[in-house]
């Protein structure tokens, strides 16, 4: 059914998820600069938080995919014929 595992993707969705937020938040206050509005009022350390722990989890779940992947590609040197091989059920 679902695979979970610690990893290098884990880590990355740490990382990506509230840069990914925190650049979105840039935008919002930017256009509402250049509107002449007020900027964004959220809660951005709670969000930051919540964002990151989603990376977490998200990274989790697509970690055992990503090892499949790697070691199919250590076995045959071939990065697309592994992502497109990998079953659904391992």
């Amino acid at each position: 059914m679902f695979s979970f595992g610690i990893g290098l993707l884990s880590l990355a969705g740490i990382i990506v998820f509230p840069i990914l937020y925190i650049v979105g938040r840039l935008v919002r206050a930017g256009g509402a600069w250049l509107e002449g509005e007020d900027g964004p009022k959220d809660r951005a350390k709670a969000k930051i938080i919540l964002f990151a722990v989603i990376g977490f989890l998200i990274g989790c779940f697509a970690q055992p995919k990503w090892d499949q992947i790697s070691d199919c590609h250590d076995a045959t040197g071939n990065w697309g014929k592994c992502a497109l091989s990998i079953k659904g059920n391992n």
